[in-house]
């Protein structure tokens, strides 16, 4: 059950999710997450390995640990692009960029949410693209750190 909700939640969060991450959860989500990193790099295999990294960063940003999250998201980012998955690529900038707002340095916030959006945009993703243009706007009108 954990890893169902764990990949609901690398898709965005849902009720469910949102739920599981708000109460107890958060920590068997991390517990979860990095074994599946370690297995995906037992296994030799990027994409398996992307999608584990970020779901690893949302779990250390659920729990606060920003700068591992980051870490994260520098070493999914560039395995999702070497894949060819516009979308994921784009969501873990989205992530990334939300991460920065947290820490708040709007001004990378800002940089990754545009490299998000202009992804968003190729894969014609039109709920990526919404957020990344929320996301945007909510910083150049002072809703998130300059």
């Amino acid at each position: 059950v954990c890893t169902l909700i764990l990949v609901e939640g690398a898709r965005g969060v849902n009720a469910k999710s949102a739920a599981f991450l708000g109460g107890r959860g958060r920590d068997k989500v991390l517990r979860v997450s990095t074994e599946a990193v370690s297995l995906a790099r037992r296994l030799d295999d990027g994409l398996l390995l992307a999608f584990s990294l970020h779901a690893l960063a949302r779990a250390y940003a659920t729990n606060g640990d920003f700068d591992a999250a980051l870490r994260s998201t520098a070493e999914a980012v560039p395995l999702l692009r070497q894949a060819g998955d516009i979308r994921g690529e784009a969501s873990a900038l989205l992530l990334n960029a939300n991460i920065h707002i947290a820490l708040r340095k709007g001004d990378l916030a800002s940089i990754s949410a545009k490299d998000a959006l202009q992804l968003f945009q190729k894969a014609n993703d039109l709920v990526g693209e919404v957020e990344a243009i929320d996301l945007l706007a909510k910083l150049s009108s002072g809703g998130g750190p300059a």
